[in-house]
């Protein structure tokens, strides 16, 4: 798999036509969603969450040319691609710049839009994460951290309130003198949640014995097997000359 620079820009420009935005989630959503699929320790076909792309998702997607259904197109593929193949080489992400915290602490509305996509493409596939971990794994307590810090953000700033259950993740990286910190705690989180994601769907791949292998009809025909016209002779006494 190789992977092709995201384009953010052009991504994001498809979203200035009106009638497409209205029918699409917000762009950052979509990149938070996709990125959960991808983490997924199953591989989850395009066609399978395409439908997710949409606020309606029985409607289908009209687009005003073919132009802009394949700038579209180009933009989800390319991040789906790209954190796959990140992932699949065990390397972090590198998520848009837009992705912030403003000075006064506030999450940027493209952070907010990215977490709300993350976490309702992760609670998509929870089914499939709860068969694929122990509750005591290190990868669930990744996925346990993110899940905190991804709801703090989403609700700030109430979540910057105490709350006893909860440790409060995002006032500890919001007090750190890197004001970067809550944002490289995140993308890390997330890569490695991907990584190990990425681990799992290898390691429950079926593993097939030679047993189980079926014969390609390209295989060739010994001497004394049965002849494949169904005649009932061998092969060298029917159809092998």
């Amino acid at each position: 798999m190789t992977s092709t620079k995201f384009k953010i820009n052009s991504y994001l420009s498809v979203f200035k036509d009106k009638n497409l935005s209205e029918q699409l989630e917000p762009p950052f959503y979509l990149l938070g969603l996709i990125l959960a699929v991808s983490s997924a320790p199953e591989l989850i076909k395009p066609s399978e969450w395409y439908p997710l792309v949409t606020k309606d998702e029985d409607a289908e997607l009209e687009f005003d040319n073919e132009n802009q259904a394949s700038q579209f197109m180009e933009g989800i593929m390319t991040w789906w691609n790209y954190v796959n193949h990140q992932f699949s080489q065990g390397k972090d992400i590198v998520l848009p710049s837009a992705l912030k915290f403003l000075k006064s602490g506030k999450p940027s509305k493209p952070l907010v839009e990215f977490c709300e996509g993350y976490i309702n493409g992760y609670d998509w596939l929870e089914d499939v994460w709860d068969d694929a971990i122990e509750d005591e794994s290190t990868t669930s307590s990744l996925i346990g951290m993110a899940h905190i810090l991804l709801i703090q953000i989403m609700q700030w700033p109430h979540a910057l309130e105490k709350i006893e259950e909860l440790p409060d993740v995002l006032g500890a990286l919001l007090e750190s003198p890197n004001p970067r910190r809550a944002i490289e705690f995140l993308t890390e989180n997330l890569s490695s949640i991907g990584i190990d994601g990425h681990k799992l769907s290898r390691e429950r791949l079926p593993v097939y014995s030679p047993e189980t292998v079926i014969k390609s009809p390209e295989e060739k025909i010994g001497r004394n097997d049965p002849c494949p016209c169904g005649s009932g002779k061998k092969f060298k006494k029917c159809c092998l000359h």
